[in-house]
């Protein structure tokens, strides 16, 4: 697996998810099949996840190895609740309660350990860690909060979510270019 190409493709994803709950904000209606596609963007944010691990920016340690495992089941469990929530509501609903948590603290571990790494730098150093923080400190008030989407205040939480996805592609996609302009070899 390529890194670039796991950020990129992720990062559009997650992108289209941003703009989705933008656009929810702004009164659009929400499709009758839009649980299809929240499960895709859910595989998007997964592959942006998978890039950070790939790339080597959270190192090859065992909190990295962990923190990535539980981050890949959160997500998992997110695209499968999407998918689930007409034909199975209450997996669905357990699911949903069950993923982001799993996400936040394996993004928390991750982002430690990309932290301790230091081959990312600047401010893309510390993205993965403030999505795991962001998952607990601003999403799961928010929605719990809020009831949750269509609330403006579950979109809006949802819509930063997808962003901070976004911003974490940028960052392995300027670590990987860093790597080239350096000499060293693409992360495959």
């Amino acid at each position: 697996m390529n890194a670039r190409v796991l950020a990129s493709a992720g990062a559009a994803l997650a992108g289209l998810g941003a703009l989705y709950a933008f656009a929810l904000l702004l009164g659009m209606p929400d499709p009758a099949w839009s649980y299809l596609a929240r499960g895709v963007v859910h595989l998007g944010e997964l592959a942006v996840l998978l890039a950070v691990a790939v790339s080597g920016a959270a190192g090859s340690g065992l909190l990295a190895r962990v923190g990535v495992g539980l981050a890949v089941l959160g997500q998992l469990a997110l695209a499968v609740a999407e998918w689930t929530l007409l034909a199975a509501p209450d997996l669905s609903m357990t699911l949903f309660a069950v993923g982001p948590n799993l996400t936040g603290l394996g993004l928390v571990l991750t982002g430690i350990a990309v932290v301790r790494t230091g081959l990312l730098t600047g401010w893309h150093r510390w993205t993965v860690l403030a999505l795991g923080a962001y998952v607990f400190l601003v999403m799961t008030p928010a929605i719990i909060v809020s009831g949750g989407p269509p609330a403006p205040l579950g979109l809006w939480a949802l819509a930063v979510w997808g962003l901070l996805w976004v911003l974490i592609a940028v960052s392995v996609l300027a670590g990987t270019t860093a790597e080239r302009r350096a000499g060293a070899p693409a992360a495959a």
